[in-house]
């Protein structure tokens, strides 16, 4: 069994070595600034309108619950948002949302509750109430406890990284705030994720897209 915290550090030391070489390189504009909202103003009989377009003409794709929350904003234009549903993306009017803040990991910018997932092999995972849920195709669950988490000093809020351990198993987690896609489906995400998962038999890297997903 690995419980070495030192084990750890080293780890999540080198991920981080690793991503602040190539930060400096990504396109300034992949970073983001995740903002959430929740609808309101709309009739519990009704949902609020998501559309193709920024305007009250596009076409109608499909509606959000009258009191969903969080929705994820991607970008504000003209008084509407863009958002982001199952595998696309559409439009909804600012005029229906009002904005809301999240709790957040432990010392972290990440919102409780955070999903990432990856593909080749497919996998996935949730971060709450101190602990990591992963699963991956073929393999059986894992549930990690975290015991350190924050924030890249020199990056702000936007580079956040997460450390917690099961028995015989590692992960280390590194959040960054940028557009990320699945590559699968048309939608976006705001968030990327690496992580390392380490066990007796050898130490895997995997690299995903996280979201907050909405309850409606």
């Amino acid at each position: 069994m690995m419980t070495n915290k030192n084990t750890f550090w080293a780890m999540a030391a080198a991920i981080a070595a690793f991503f602040l070489l190539i930060f400096p390189a990504l396109a300034q504009e992949s970073i983001t600034r995740p903002i959430y909202f929740k609808v309101v103003g709309v009739a519990d009989s009704d949902v609020l309108n998501v559309r193709a377009g920024p305007s009250a003409g596009s076409d109608i794709l499909t509606g959000l619950a009258y009191d969903a929350s969080p929705v994820e904003v991607f970008e504000v234009r003209d008084g509407w948002a863009q958002v982001a549903l199952g595998e696309g993306m559409g439009w909804v009017s600012m005029h229906f949302l009002d904005k809301i803040e999240l709790s957040n990991i432990e010392k972290t910018a990440l919102p409780e509750g955070i999903s990432c997932g990856g593909t080749e092999p497919f996998w996935n995972l949730v971060m709450a109430d101190g602990r990591v849920e992963y699963s991956a195709l073929g393999e059986d669950d894992t549930s990690f406890t975290i015991f350190e988490a924050g924030q890249f000093q020199n990056v702000g809020r936007s580079v956040n990284f997460v450390l917690a351990q099961a028995s015989g198993a590692q992960f280390t987690g590194i959040v960054s705030n940028q557009l990320c896609s699945d590559g699968m489906s048309d939608r976006d995400y705001l968030r990327r994720i690496e992580i390392l998962l380490s066990s007796p038999e050898g130490t895997v890297g995997q690299s995903g897209c996280c979201k907050v997903s909405i309850a409606q």
